[in-house]
């Protein structure tokens, strides 16, 4: 049907009808099941161009004459050359944040630039905190005030809050990079992270003495798994992260030089400077099966008279449940195992060695690269593990003065077994 479109004329329409209006070309009110529908009709890119529709209003919503105002104005805007439904289009095919962030964040930059557990850091930030409230919004839809919103709601978990907006900041930073969203648009720009406490929490001399006594007898009652007190050992002795520790393998353990080749950590490829106490340690460690790691992940196995045992494939797991034993045997409820490490790099700079060294042997990114430190001459960084490794050993073992000595024999494979046949590891 032709004719001007008028509230009177869409009224009337049966569901299927089609009004076209006479005055302004492609103008068209089409009825359907569920209504009224008002249409503009236009064709791009010349005589052999595209046919286009361009959704003006529901009838109800709009009115014919304002559906008429907004069908000029389209006219117009294709008169100068611009397709009014190519918006349209993009806004349709922009992608929602969760899609933007499984197909495009952690496929173009999460995977092939971080390292894995910072990989399933961000799932888990996602998961937890961003796809419940913007999950299913456009990327142009997220506002600042969507991210105030969503910071005020972490502020009981500042940790997890700065972690959030960090993610956030960096995905709306690629969106913006990668053309899904204007240039300076990002609406996490300014939003400040929580201020969070520094914790400075280490072992005094005194808590070390109780920790070495709590770890010996332990050690001898066989009421902890040997596997885990080691580790624990490890750990303070050489201020490692506890997954250099616990993913530590025997290929990576060079006694004759004193150190830890590790090929990767959380700052890259590193090599831990090891005191004697650390290298005794690790000497007198069996080794399992053919398991690779120098702390083999326990598995159940049947206990032969020959007492054999048997080794799961990885690592250890769970020394966060031993240490939660240990430490309330000590005292010590408030310190983690991360703690360790803190007092390793407390020890080292009350002791006298130099920050940029204490910096080094811990394998911050601030301290001197292992190329340029294995080349000094009288390996100062050497000097520095034993004397820090060192004081701490000796409070572990009651406060007795610690100094450098030759390593002990490694006890026979007989003596070791029978120490830790309890745990069949």
């Amino acid at each position: 049907m032709m004719g001007r479109i008028t509230k009177k004329g869409v009224d009337a329409l049966a569901p299927g009808d089609v009004l076209t209006d006479d005055e302004v070309p492609g103008f068209i009110a089409r009825a359907g099941e569920r209504g009224t529908v008002y249409w503009l009709k236009y064709g791009v890119g010349g005589r052999r161009g595209r046919q286009r529709w361009l959704k003006l209003g529901r009838h109800g919503e709009v009115t014919a004459d304002e559906a008429r105002r907004r069908a000029l104005s389209a006219r117009g805007a294709i008169a100068d050359g611009t397709d009014p439904a190519a918006g349209r289009d993009a806004r349709k095919a922009e992608p929602i944040v969760r899609e933007f962030f499984e197909e495009r964040y952690l496929k173009e930059h999460a995977i092939p630039n971080k390292k894995p557990r910072s990989v399933e850091e961000d799932r888990r930030s996602f998961k937890l905190h961003i796809d419940p409230v913007l999950g299913d919004m456009k990327l142009s839809q997220v506002q600042r005030q969507d991210i105030v919103s969503l910071r005020a709601s972490l502020a009981s978990t500042p940790g997890a809050a700065n972690m959030t907006i960090a993610l956030l900041g960096k995905m709306f930073s690629l969106a913006e990079e990668w053309g899904l969203r204007p240039l300076n648009s990002s609406p996490v720009a300014r939003i400040k992270k929580f201020e969070l406490a520094e914790r400075k929490r280490f072992l005094t001399l005194t808590e070390l003495e109780r920790l070495g006594e709590t770890l010996t007898a332990l050690e001898e009652s066989n009421a902890e798994h040997p596997t885990a007190l080691a580790a624990i050992r490890l750990l303070l002795l050489t201020g490692c992260r506890l997954s250099e520790v616990l993913t530590l393998q025997w290929s990576f353990v060079n006694l004759e030089t004193a150190c830890l080749n590790l090929p990767d950590s959380k700052t890259g490829e590193k090599i831990v400077r090891l005191g004697p106490p650390a290298l005794e340690l690790l000497a007198g460690l069996p080794r399992f099966g053919d398991s690779p790691f120098v702390f083999p992940r326990a598995r159940a196995a049947v206990i032969t008279p020959q007492r054999k045992r048997r080794v799961g494939a990885g690592h250890f797991i769970g020394l966060g449940h031993v240490w939660a034993r240990v430490r309330a045997k000590v005292g010590l409820e408030d310190v983690r195992l991360h703690d360790l490490r803190h007092t390793f790099a407390s020890w080292s700079t009350m002791g006298g060695v130099p920050l940029a060294f204490t910096g080094a042997l811990l394998g911050h990114k601030r301290a001197t690269t292992t190329e340029r430190y294995s080349h000094l001459a009288d390996d100062p960084l050497k000097a520095a593990a034993d004397k820090v490794s060192g004081t701490l050993a000796a409070a572990l073992a009651g406060g007795k003065k610690g100094e450098v000595v030759p390593l002990k024999r490694i006890p026979s494979r007989r003596k070791r077994a029978a120490k830790s046949a309890r745990w069949p590891i």
